[in-house]
C-alpha cells in the first residue's frame, strides 16, 4: 500500500462515530481525507433513495480525491474512524515540491480506475456466488499482512449487498452456502476463515494463482471438491482439523445427515448458527 503519512503529518487528527457522514456527496471538494484507523464505506444515492456503495476503504487509505468542485459521493463511517484531512490547495503545493509524492498519487488513481473496470465487470456479468466470492477475495487481500485466510467484514450485510447489487437474503444465502461447502469456516465476530483460496478463487470465476494453497488443515481437499455432498460430520472436520476420506467418513456421507449426526456427541450447530454472530 503507497504510504501518504508524510503528506499528513503536521494535520489535525479527527475521529467520526459509526455512522457519522465524514463528507457529503455535492459539498464543495475542498479537502482530501487520510483514513488512520477504522473503515469508511463511500456511495451515492439515486433519486429514488436507493443507495450504490462504491467501495470501502481503512487505515492508510485517500478519499476525497475530486477532479470536480464537488465531490461525487459521500463518506461515512461504519465504525469510528480517525482521519486526517488536507485543503486540496495544500496538497498541490506539497506535490509540487515533492515528485515522489505525484508517482505515488497517480499510482494510487490507477489502481481506483482498475477497480471501478473490474467492479463494472464484476454487476455485469457475474451471478451471486461469483459477486460475493470475488468480493471476498478482494477482502482478503487487504489482510495479506495478518495470516494469508483471514477475511476481515467490518460491515453489515445490508453493506455488501448494497455494493454487490443484490439483496440481504442473497448475501446471506451466499455465505451460508460457501460455509456448507467448506470453502469458508466462521471465525471470530466480523471474519471468515477461508479453508482454501483455490476453491474461492474458482467458485469467483478467477483464475487460481499457483500459489494459492489450502490452509494448514493436513490435505489440499476441500470438501466442495469432493463428489458427495458433504455432511455436518465433513464441515466439522473442516473446522476443526485434518480433512480425511477414511471409510468412516464415506460411511456417513452415504447414509445421510441423519447418521452424521449420531457420530457426534450432543447435537450438530448448523453452520448458518454458528456464523450468524459474525455480523
Amino acid at each position: 500500500m503507497i504510504d501518504f503519512a508524510p503528506l499528513f503529518m503536521r494535520q489535525t487528527v479527527e475521529t467520526a462515530q459509526s455512522g457519522t457522514t465524514i463528507f457529503f456527496e455535492g459539498d464543495a471538494a475542498r479537502h482530501v481525507f487520510r483514513i488512520l484507523r477504522g473503515n469508511v464505506r463511500i456511495c451515492r444515492f439515486l433519486p429514488d433513495g436507493r443507495r450504490l456503495i462504491i467501495g470501502f476503504l481503512g487505515a492508510g487509505d485517500l478519499v476525497g480525491l475530486s477532479f470536480h468542485n464537488r465531490y461525487m459521493f459521500a463518506g461515512e463511517a461504519i465504525d469510528e474512524v480517525s482521519f486526517s484531512r488536507m485543503n486540496k490547495r495544500t496538497l498541490e503545493e506539497e506535490l509540487q515540491l515533492v515528485p515522489e509524492f505525484r508517482l505515488q498519487l497517480l499510482s494510487q488513481l490507477r489502481d481506483e480506475i482498475s477497480a471501478a473496470q473490474d467492479h463494472m465487470l464484476l454487476l455485469s456479468h457475474k451471478n451471486a456466488e461469483q459477486r460475493v466470492c470475488t468480493f471476498l477475495l478482494h477482502r482478503l487481500e487487504r489482510n495479506e499482512g495478518r495470516d494469508g485466510r483471514t477475511i476481515s467484514l467490518p460491515m453489515v450485510r445490508a453493506d455488501i449487498a448494497d455494493h454487490l447489487g443484490m439483496t440481504i437474503e442473497t448475501v446471506s444465502r451466499t455465505l451460508t452456502k460457501l460455509v456448507v461447502k467448506g470453502v469458508l469456516l466462521p471465525a471470530e465476530k466480523h471474519q471468515f476463515k477461508v479453508a482454501s483460496r483455490w476453491a474461492l478463487a474458482r467458485s469467483a470465476d478467477e483464475d487460481p494463482d499457483d500459489a494459492f494453497e489450502d490452509i494448514e488443515l493436513g490435505s489440499t481437499l476441500c470438501w466442495n471438491t469432493l463428489p458427495v455432498r458433504p455432511t455436518w460430520t465433513g464441515w466439522f472436520a473442516c473446522s476443526t482439523g485434518p480433512i480425511s476420506l477414511s471409510t468412516a467418513s464415506t460411511e456417513s456421507s452415504s447414509a445421510g445427515p441423519r447418521a452424521a449426526s449420531s457420530s457426534m456427541d450432543g447435537p450438530p450447530r448448523r453452520p448458518w448458527e454458528m456464523w450468524s454472530t459474525i455480523f
